[in-house]
């Protein structure tokens, strides 16, 4: 996942820029809707529920967890204190300087051993409830701010590479955070803005046994941090108009011309499961959901031509276990989407309601990862795993329906259900043993064709 956050961070920049092409109190042909005058409560935000979408960096103070092993990036292999977070929060704001806001941060950082490379995957996520203190300036459009909170975290090891070698450190602790930044609004129902937020924790207890020296090596391990994260700040509902013509409503506008015939940027978050017809790896080697669901996770970012016409480029990414037989998980495998779409669309209920079409081609690329060397097999003992390689790139394509309904006129929620069509690709197996590969690699193929259906969260500019 370390390239879909990647490429996430860059599309906040994206939208920024997109929102700027264009004044948000600029008339806007084929909107029979004008802004209100500028005034103070043109960017009012007081009495608003909000979603925040955020990423960045976080750099740890610490990277030790015990002994000769640490801690070191997943997205940047080779690099010990940075890591890229995924964070979600929802808040409102109860009078014109004070809110609440609670806020859920993940990392995932690999444990790595000086000897024995990577060990596993260490899950941080915290959930902060916090106070929020802004001052807008001006009309209201540029909103310094800043917040104290505390919460819970909740850390688990996962993804083990060497079953020979066993990690002990997650479990829960408390956790405190302290932020300072700005926001700046796009329109009425969107901002963008930064953030430098420290992250406070205790420190935990650690341990690396290795089952076949019988060595064991304790220390302490804090993941405290500073984060410089990017968000996007979606409003909810509508603001009461100056002229008092319109009430403030706290989740649906009442009013208002949603989707229309101008041209409209977009940014959208998006999260469905892969459901793929053909499980079939390579022989007894299976590629199954890594649990009830095979989640996609990704964006777009895209643009409204006129009333029907769209193009988005989707970024999707899906990791599939690969098991086999009583071996069990021996490794993941990445893929990685990149997909140019076209999308037709029609209006209903004044653009609130609008079923659509699509149609992309793209590429996807495909890594293995997090592969097991060697597993602790039920009356079977410690057990060589084979190596599994695939088809590292190829064409994609998706064709697919879904239907969009706005909350306003700049927030919308969406099912959509494409088909994702991909060639077959090639496999390979090798069988291994103690000491080395055993045998001629075993050939094969596998085709990841399915259908994704996926929720869509839509912000639109001006």
């Amino acid at each position: 996942m370390g390239l879909l956050r990647t490429v996430t961070l860059a599309t906040f920049v994206a939208l920024a820029v997109a929102g700027s092409a264009r004044g948000a109190d600029e008339p806007s042909p084929g909107d029979d809707t004008q802004p209100a005058p500028a005034s103070a409560a043109r960017w009012n935000d007081t009495g608003r529920l909000y979603l925040q979408l955020a990423t960045g960096f976080v750099f740890l103070v610490d990277d030790g967890y015990a002994g000769a092993t640490h801690f070191e990036s997943h997205e940047f292999p080779k690099t010990n204190h940075v890591n890229i977070p995924i964070s979600v929060a929802v808040g409102y704001n109860l009078t014109e300087h004070f809110g609440f806001e609670v806020q859920g941060v993940g990392t995932e950082p690999d444990v790595t051993s000086d000897f024995a490379g990577k060990l596993a995957e260490y899950s941080n996520i915290t959930v902060f409830g916090s106070l929020r203190y802004r001052h807008p300036i001006g009309d209201g459009r540029l909103v310094p701010w800043v917040l104290g909170g505390i919460g819970w975290s909740i850390n688990d090891l996962n993804d083990t590479t060497n079953t020979r070698i066993k990690l002990t450190g997650d479990g829960s602790t408390i956790a405190g955070t302290v932020a300072t930044g700005v926001d700046y609004f796009l329109a009425d129902d969107i901002s963008v803005g930064a953030a430098l937020q420290g992250f406070i924790y205790p420190g935990t207890n650690t341990e690396v046994a290795n089952k076949d020296t019988g060595k064991i090596v304790r220390g302490n391990t804090n993941l405290s941090s500073i984060a410089v994260l990017l968000h996007l700040n979606m409003y909810f509902g509508q603001q009461a108009s100056p002229d008092g013509s319109s009430p403030q409503t706290l989740l649906l506008a009442d009013h208002g011309t949603y989707d229309s015939d101008e041209r409209r940027y977009y940014l959208v978050a998006m999260a469905g499961d892969q459901i793929y017809f053909d499980d079939g790896f390579n022989g007894v080697v299976k590629a199954k959901s890594p649990g009830s669901a095979n989640w996609q996770l990704g964006g777009a970012v895209g643009m409204n031509f006129d009333e029907h016409w769209g193009a988005e480029l989707q970024l999707v990414n899906t990791d599939v276990n690969i098991n086999n037989g009583a071996q069990g998980k021996i490794g993941e495998m990445s893929a990685f989407t990149i997909l140019p779409t076209a999308r037709f669309r029609w209006q209903f209920l004044d653009g609130r309601l609008v079923p659509f079409a699509t149609a992309g081609l793209g590429v996807n690329l495909n890594r293995p990862n997090d592969p097991r060397n060697s597993v602790d097999v039920f009356e079977g003992g410690t057990q060589r795993t084979p190596r599994y390689e695939l088809t590292t790139a190829s064409v994609a394509a998706s064709v697919g329906v879904g239907l969009e309904y706005f909350l306003n006129r700049h927030i919308s929620v969406a099912l959509a259900v494409p088909l994702m069509i991909y060639p077959d690709w090639d496999t390979t197996l090798q069988q291994r043993n103690a000491a080395g590969n055993v045998g001629k690699p075993v050939h094969g193929s596998w085709n990841y064709t399915g259908i994704a259906p996926t929720l869509r969260i839509t912000a639109y500019v001006p």
